[in-house]
């Protein structure tokens, strides 16, 4: 029976450490998705920029162009 339960304590072992990497892994992966999520609203916000400035110098044309 000695060998069984030094077995058995062993798989436990080895999931207990399983686990504990799958959970590092998991969280790593959820640093990542926030950090992609912060990077996706900071283009978000820059392509909002570019089309107001595209719309400013639009406008700026057509100004310049009336005072012609």
């Amino acid at each position: 029976m000695a060998n069984e339960d030094k077995l058995l304590d062993l798989m436990e072992k080895i999931y207990g450490e399983i686990q504990n990497g799958f959970k590092a892994v998991n969280d790593k992966l959820d640093d990542i998705d926030e950090k992609i999520d912060k990077v996706q609203f900071d283009v978000n916000n820059l392509t909002m920029k570019v089309a107001q400035n595209d719309n400013t110098i639009i406008d700026l044309k057509r100004n310049l162009k009336n005072v012609k």
